[in-house]
């Protein structure tokens, strides 16, 4: 769950009709305040990421890896040795945005970083 507004920002350039949903329903709540319609699917990713993080933070809940006791890279760099595993290439070809386990690296590392580091700027958005 932790990973989730990471994960949505990554996603946002094709997920975008499924988070002006999420959208609409966090700014009835109080989370998001401005409009939604305007913004491109990043930009729309990026609120609706932060609207999770400060919902999370209300109800007591980490919003980011660094903030569990006993999280270290050696996690990070297991997930990304994991996702380097060609048995298990067709999980990353049936994600929103499809990998393989040759860009796995690459775009999921900064996810996982900006996991780590509470910080949605450092996601790296495929764009191919």
């Amino acid at each position: 769950a932790i990973l989730i507004p990471y994960y949505t920002v990554f996603f946002s350039p094709r997920v975008e009709k499924s988070l002006m949903l999420i959208g609409e329903i966090f700014k009835k709540y109080g989370y998001i305040k401005q409009r939604l319609e305007n913004l491109n699917a990043v930009g729309l990713g990026k609120l609706v990421a932060k609207a999770i993080i400060d919902f999370e933070k209300n109800i007591g809940f980490p919003s980011f890896l660094g903030e569990i006791k006993g999280f270290d890279q050696g996690h990070i760099e297991k997930a990304l040795l994991a996702a380097k595993d060609p048995g298990l290439e067709s999980k990353l070809q049936n994600m929103p945005v499809a990998l393989d386990t040759g860009n796995a690296e690459k775009y999921l590392r900064p996810v996982l970083e900006a996991a780590k580091e509470g910080n949605l700027e450092i996601v790296n958005i495929k764009n191919d």
